[in-house]
């Protein structure tokens, strides 16, 4: 049974509002709710501390190292140790830019292929579950990064890779929503 954003029967699996987990929520994902989750994912997702295998740092100091060694070495005036600077900063604005956009277009991708997927989400005691017709996944909360509550819905990020947004319809009221991100806040916290 294809479900739509709103009906009625996008509610019918939730339990009572409050914050007692588990609680478990349905919702279709249109090409609107993919648009917003793409959005309110990569807002919530923090900065990769890896570039594959390598940490961040190791990647911005090999290329910042080379440019510094050629301006010390070489007998070189003031502004071009300057511009061998800003060449360096250049290269590394760069590679930041180019890594938010890869996130950016693979996040968008994921969103997307999820399009008309009925996606049941279950916030149980120590887990969060998520199923569609793609994938199926359990995050234990001593590996979520991060929770966000808006307006919008309710982001979890699961790691420097993987998000899951859950649109506000798909709860049986704000409270619910609500009580479920206070719950998932406390466990975070424990971590």
């Amino acid at each position: 049974m294809q479900l739509r954003p709103g009906f009625a029967a996008d509610r019918m699996n939730a339990t009572a509002p409050g914050t007692a987990l588990p609680v478990e929520v349905r919702y279709t994902v249109t090409g609107e709710v993919a648009r917003v989750a793409t959005v309110c994912i990569r807002a919530a997702m923090p900065l990769p501390s890896h570039l594959g295998p390598v940490p961040a740092w190791v990647l911005v100091l090999f290329i910042n190292l080379p440019v510094l060694g050629i301006a010390l070495a070489l007998p070189l005036s003031g502004i071009e140790v300057e511009a061998a600077g800003a060449i360096g900063l250049t290269v590394t604005v760069g590679l930041i830019a180019w890594v938010r956009w890869q996130r950016r277009k693979r996040i968008a991708e994921t969103e997307m292929r999820k399009i008309g997927d009925t996606v049941a989400v279950r916030f149980s005691h120590d887990s969060v579950e998520s199923r569609s017709r793609c994938q199926a996944r359990q995050t234990p909360y001593t590996q979520v990064l991060r929770v966000r509550n808006d307006s919008l819905g309710l982001v979890v990020i699961e790691s420097e890779r993987e998000g899951l947004f859950i649109p506000d319809h798909a709860f049986v009221s704000r409270a619910q929503r609500d009580g479920v991100f206070a719950e998932l806040g406390r466990r975070l916290r424990q971590k």
